[in-house]
């Protein structure tokens, strides 16, 4: 389903030059494509229709890791494919990451504090597509996923590469440094040497850009 009528919402509703508000969207998991102009469409948002929440249990770093001893100046294991067995071999792009980049990785925070009652349903969201949706955390550089649960917007986008996919370790690492370096604002984590971004925010200032490729 496509979403014509928020264009009317978003019109002068931008509550700073990298935001829209976002607050009527109904919840969902969304693939919204990304324009020439590098401006995410949202009047052009797709609802995935998710089924309901069965994120996966216990921790996603691995068993007693925390995230000082995989605390990485950097990604030995930067190779760019991986042997996915859903797929069938080794798929250019489909390295999941284990070690953080610090030399290679910027926040771009927000102005806007998360509901943090919300915020970790999102992110479970993000967690079940990336394990269960029908693209499995596949995404291309013209578009954006997702996750709306009511005044919070989780998701993730790629830069510098056309097909890349993103992780669930990944983006718990992302997600937990964002919380050091942004706060309880929302923050765009921008990995650069992954080429990804992955990042949170209040459905208030939801970004307009794919911001890691633009910073």
């Amino acid at each position: 389903m496509k979403f014509p009528s928020i264009l009317a919402l978003m019109v002068g509703t931008a509550t700073n030059a990298a935001a829209f508000d976002l607050s009527s969207l109904p919840n969902g998991v969304y693939k919204i494509p990304i324009g020439d102009n590098g401006m995410i469409d949202y009047i052009n948002a797709i609802d995935l229709h998710f089924p309901a929440l069965c994120a996966p249990d216990g921790p996603t770093m691995g068993a007693n890791t925390s995230i000082d001893t995989i605390n990485e100046d950097s990604d030995d294991d930067g190779y760019d494919d991986v042997n996915d067995l859903s797929i069938g071999g080794k798929v250019p792009g489909g390295h999941c990451h284990w070690r953080w980049p610090v030399n290679n990785t910027d926040f771009l925070a927000g102005h806007q504090p998360l509901n943090m009652a919300h915020y970790p349903l999102a992110f479970a969201m993000l967690m079940d597509w990336m394990a269960k949706g029908g693209d499995r955390g596949w995404l291309r550089d013209n578009e954006v996923r997702m996750m709306k649960y009511e005044d919070v917007v989780v998701g993730a986008c790629i830069f510098g590469k056309p097909h890349l996919l993103t992780c669930l370790h990944e983006a718990s690492l992302a997600m937990l440094y964002s919380s050091h370096a942004c706060g309880m604002n929302g923050c765009h984590v921008c990995v650069r040497h992954w080429h990804k971004d992955y990042f949170r925010f209040a459905t208030i200032e939801a970004p307009n850009k794919c911001e890691c490729g633009w910073a």
